[in-house]
């Protein structure tokens, strides 16, 4: 039985609210060193999560799997099953793709007709998908390149104490400026990739 796209959106959310959850129950035992580490590794294992949906949606449609709403995406491709469609998401390379905004919305244009969900939705929020792409790695490689652009969103996003972020943790358990009910920029980010991927999903 072809996989569905709404299971691929359910198992995200899913595994989402579990991170979340597990954190909101955990955190309070912790001290702030401990705290920070966890959330690092919640964001980590939610950021993962959501580039596993990506290649599955890719997949998904390249097969002529149909949306939530039971649309089906022109396409330029037809390769005969998911084997040989997930080596045309991995390229050449033999490497997981690193699944930054530009990649996507480009990747997507090589495989489907331009009026498809990848291009509606990932533009706009382009923004802040780059802002995670860039927590990601500064908490998963500690090269200098990784750390110098995290300092520098840091600069950017909080120029009045940016100097006082010493780690993405500390950055992703803080609330963000102007949202009430209080949200922390990890529950924030968590619900942007819920709506990416609800409206690639839901197309």
């Amino acid at each position: 039985m072809r996989p569905k796209i709404s299971a691929q959106f359910k198992n995200l959310k899913r595994e989402i609210d579990r991170n979340l959850n597990l954190l909101g129950k955990i955190s309070p035992t912790l001290s702030q060193i401990n705290r920070r580490l966890l959330a690092e590794l919640i964001f980590l294992r939610i950021y993962i999560a959501w580039e596993y949906f990506l290649e599955n949606s890719f997949i998904i449609y390249m097969l002529g799997g149909k949306s939530a709403t039971n649309r089906q995406l022109k396409k330029y491709v037809n390769p005969p099953n998911w084997e040989k469609a997930f080596d045309m998401v991995i390229g050449t390379h033999g490497q997981p793709p690193r699944w930054g905004a530009d990649f996507v919305v480009q990747k997507s244009r090589l495989f489907f007709e331009e009026n498809n969900p990848f291009v509606q939705a990932i533009p706009l929020y382009k923004r802040y998908l780059d802002e995670m792409n860039t927590i990601r790695n500064a908490i998963a490689h500690k090269s200098r390149f990784s750390q110098e652009k995290f300092k520098n969103l840091m600069k950017l996003k909080l120029p009045q104490i940016y100097t006082k972020i010493k780690n993405p943790g500390q950055f992703l358990l803080m609330n963000v400026p102007s949202i009430q009910p209080l949200q922390s920029y990890l529950e924030f980010y968590a619900e942007i990739i819920k709506d990416v991927a609800k409206q690639i999903a839901y197309y």
